[in-house]
């Protein structure tokens, strides 16, 4: 009897870490796009000449249809069309501007924006453990540790963090829809119930991918062939 019972006990523990393999193996997946044998490309952001080549790429789109009009001192209609990767720059950028204090640069190995089937997904392979706990607020320190306590994987090695949703456009930004999707690895968690047991709002999540332009007014999002079109007026 006791033997059987061993038995089953060992049976019980080799399915446990089985699962326990399979579910690491999934969290710690990285893209395809991600070649790890060239990450010390990626290994320090600039951010400076970051934030320069998104100024470019709003100031070159502006520029176009501003300069057909001849009346760059009044509202006129204007419509970007924003690539893959020019939407991942804008929006790294953006998210180092939001996060300067953490130095975000030291974490973000690399950033990825894929835009289809009406959905963009953006996201960045990450190392939680680059990042310096002593320039984060209690609140952001509370939130890190809950993340490592839910997902304990995520210590120390690259992961791939990304959000998945539809683009639409709130407060003059474009952003996600509340609908949206966290991807850790290859595996997939509803925002808002990731967020409420992290004990954060929603809106945090969201803003991860959060892309304003101050010199448009926006009234109008689309998808379309892997593309961004934004409609609005200049200001």
């Amino acid at each position: 009897m006791l033997k059987k019972i061993l038995i089953f006990l060992l049976v019980i523990l080799i399915a446990v870490l089985v699962v326990i393999y399979y579910y690491w193996n999934k969290v710690t997946t990285l893209p395809s796009w991600y070649k790890p044998q060239a990450a010390g490309n990626y290994q320090i952001i600039d951010t400076r000449k970051t934030a320069e080549r998104s100024r470019a790429i709003i100031s070159n789109k502006l520029s176009a249809p501003l300069k057909k009009t001849g009346k760059q001192k009044t509202a006129q209609p204007v419509e970007l069309s924003l690539s893959e990767d020019e939407v991942n720059d804008l929006l790294l950028a953006a998210l180092l501007e939001k996060s300067a204090e953490s130095d975000l640069s030291k974490v973000i190995k690399a950033t990825h924006t894929e835009i289809k089937n009406g959905t963009m997904e953006s996201g960045a392979v990450v190392n939680l453990s680059d990042l310096s706990k002593d320039q984060l607020g209690d609140k952001e320190q509370k939130t890190l540790d809950k993340a490592m306590t839910i997902f304990p994987f995520l210590k120390d090695q690259e992961v791939y963090i990304g959000v998945e949703g539809r683009p639409v456009l709130e407060n003059n930004a474009l952003t996600i829809s509340g609908d949206s999707r966290v991807k850790i690895g290859e595996t997939e968690h509803d925002l808002n119930t990731l967020a409420e047991m992290l004990d954060i709002n929603p809106k945090k999540l969201r803003d991860a991918v959060r892309l304003s332009l101050e010199s448009v007014e926006l009234n109008q999002v689309r998808v379309e062939n892997n593309q961004i079109l934004l409609k609005g007026q200049s200001r």
